[in-house]
């Protein structure tokens, strides 16, 4: 990495380490972009250089924790052993539970700030859930190949059909302040259970 390259990467360091500071301590309102800058120690013009949104910001500290998601996702489907729907329903829960445990109205005014500068709608949920979507993939191929899921399967298709119920299940958290975390992953594994259901042969059917 050039001296350039690093120090492009420290500013960037210390652009979200000062934003996860504030956010957290001031919350995503009070904690102003300029604010941010101030604490990062650099101006507020290279701020805007590396991030014009503070939505955006907070897309990249969750981009970070979608990482350490990734990593759970693999473990569950590394350690697959035979049962694809309870496999399922504990990814399921690794991806709802990393949302739920950040603030619904937080969620809300980030979801809100995007569709203020005219971005995509889903474009958040498909950000924080991307390590799913990628596994999801590779992991049905596999399953197909173990013989149990049907062999005439578009398993891609099937990756993506999931990724959308999990989606939407994000704008509904994210819109419905009544809906808890638990009824948020029991109505996900019962729409899962119904998609996926039909294609399990073998044992996964049992």
């Amino acid at each position: 990495m050039s001296l350039r390259e690093q120090k492009k990467h420290r500013a960037r360091v210390d652009i979200l380490t000062a934003a996860s500071d504030l956010i957290g301590r001031l919350g995503y309102k009070q904690a102003k972009m300029r604010d941010i800058a101030q604490a990062a120690n650099i101006s507020y013009q290279t701020l805007y250089n590396y991030f014009p949104t503070k939505a955006l910001i907070l897309q990249e500290l969750l981009l970070q924790e979608v990482a350490d998601t990734g990593g759970e996702i693999a473990s569950l489907t590394d350690n697959y052993d035979g049962d694809l729907l309870e496999t399922l329903q504990r990814i399921n829960a690794v991806r709802i539970e990393m949302v739920c445990r950040h603030d619904r109205n937080l969620w809300l005014e980030v979801f809100l700030d995007l569709l203020k500068q005219q971005r995509e709608a889903t474009q958040l949920a498909q950000l924080i859930d991307s390590a799913a979507h990628e596994a999801f993939g590779i992991f049905f191929t596999t399953v197909q190949q173990r013989g149990d899921l049907d062999a005439a399967l578009d398993v891609r298709l099937l990756a993506h059909m999931l990724f959308a119920l999990t989606e939407q299940a994000f704008l509904q958290y994210f819109m419905i302040p009544s809906m808890s975390t638990a009824d948020l992953i029991e109505s996900i594994n019962k729409q899962t259970a119904t998609l996926v259901g039909p294609y399990l042969v073998s044992e996964s059917a049992a």
